[in-house]
């Protein structure tokens, strides 16, 4: 077999490998979000961005949806456009600010359990994020940092922690399976200066929804979806929003529905094939790029970085 030869045999086996994976996550472990209807769709973060996206898209599909973020005034709007659009009845709003859960965990998370009681969760939506200003590291503030661990980590992981037991449990009793959605960001899948801490917490939503995946996939779905640019005030802040490649929230909710599986999600299309190329790419040559780039994307204004 010459050289030639040989490379052509890797990249078709590469090739076959690549099928095989999209067909068994598109077809075998696809997730048909019907089955769920039972019960609540929980959403963090819902107030604005793919959150908002996501509660309009259950909305109008007749789910009934719990909206969860910091601003109670900003919620009720929300809510009240959501009907005037959907004429869902079913539409309630739950006013939390996950900013500062991570210094007394406990009984933060008991009071925010203790208040969803009431409602019978069959999708759990784990979006509520925090995005920050691309900045070197020491140029950040302490206070961004905590609020990027904070808001990033501690509400994927209690709102989980709290709520699979119930899920269990309904599962043993009427075999009733509950979902699971956490979102990560397709930026953890390489190495980018101005984003070590958001890009860092968001590879450990990436792992620790994977992990609960393969804990509890016998009774539970979990989707781990890592979205590209997405319009949204979390783009508008890092001054991302404008790109070419960003997709409205109506737009990427929609499909990330009707392509959902369990597993690792892109949501669109365009999203999976820039991720594909980009975490292709050595981190190292990747952040080289970035680094030459640097001057160019601050004088166009599509990042912000303070050296």
């Amino acid at each position: 077999m010459s050289i030639w030869e040989f490379f052509v045999w890797i990249g078709a086996l590469k090739i076959a490998y690549q099928l095989i994976t999209w067909v068994y996550s598109s077809y075998i472990c696809k997730i048909d979000v019907d089955q769920y209807r039972y019960g609540w769709v929980a959403i963090t973060g819902a107030s604005d961005g793919i959150g908002k996206g996501l509660a309009l898209e259950f909305s109008q599909r007749g789910f009934k949806v719990l909206l969860i973020s910091r601003n109670a005034e900003k919620l009720a709007a929300v809510v009240k456009e959501i009907f005037e659009i959907t004429k869902n009845p079913d539409l309630k709003y739950l006013a939390v600010d996950f900013k500062y859960s991570h210094r007394d965990p406990e009984n933060f998370y008991k009071q925010v359990i203790a208040d969803l009681s009431s409602y019978n969760i069959s999708i759990l939506i784990n979006n509520v994020g925090f995005g920050g200003h691309p900045q070197f590291l020491v140029n950040q503030d302490l206070s961004e940092i905590e609020e990027l661990i904070g808001v990033n980590v501690y509400p994927q992981t209690m709102l989980s922690y709290y709520l699979i037991p119930g899920f269990l449990r309904r599962y043993e009793e009427t075999h009733q399976r509950s979902l699971i959605m956490s979102f990560s960001s397709s930026v953890e899948e390489t190495v980018l200066p101005s984003l070590a801490v958001y890009s860092s917490v968001k590879k450990f939503d990436h792992f620790l929804s994977e992990a609960i995946r393969y804990e509890y996939s016998h009774a539970i779905d979990v989707a781990t979806v890592k979205p590209g640019l997405v319009i949204s005030n979390m783009s508008k802040t890092s001054g991302l929003s404008g790109s070419p490649l960003a997709l409205t929230v109506e737009t990427y909710a929609k499909s990330l529905i009707n392509n959902l599986h369990a597993g690792v999600n892109y949501g669109h299309w365009s999203h999976s094939v820039q991720s594909y190329f980009f975490w292709r790419i050595p981190y190292q040559i990747m952040s080289t790029l970035l680094h030459l780039l640097l001057p160019l994307l601050v004088k166009l204004r599509i990042i912000r970085v303070n050296y």
